[in-house]
């Protein structure tokens, strides 16, 4: 019963550090269905982790962005993504990093 207790615990302990607010919007468009455009804008509460040297993560603002294209009836593929693109400082832990704008670049072949 004990270490039932002390599980109970540790996810209470590990949901109150997830940001009480999370609220967004994402948009889709492919305006010839090959190319396809996505965009999501995605803001997170700031969140306080009791215990820890430095405690507080700060809110934040992302923006991403994606565009993708197929070739030759879909056998190619290639994406390109940009995630937060505004710069926003993105840290999801208290002793991560603090994450600027990165771009992934996707090549895909399918014989």
């Amino acid at each position: 019963m004990q270490a039932s207790a002390s599980a109970d615990r540790e996810f209470r302990a590990a949901r109150d550090r997830e940001p009480t607010v999370r609220a967004g919007l994402f948009g889709q468009h492919s305006p010839d269905g090959n190319l396809n455009l996505n965009a999501r804008l995605e803001w997170r509460a700031a969140t306080r982790w009791d215990g820890w040297p430095e405690p507080d993560v700060p809110a934040a603002l992302l923006l991403d962005l994606g565009l993708s294209r197929s070739f030759a009836g879909e056998r190619f593929h290639i994406a390109l993504t940009g995630r937060n693109v505004l710069g926003a400082p993105e840290q999801t832990h208290p002793l991560g990093a603090t994450l600027d704008g990165r771009l992934f670049v996707r090549v895909e072949a399918r014989f």
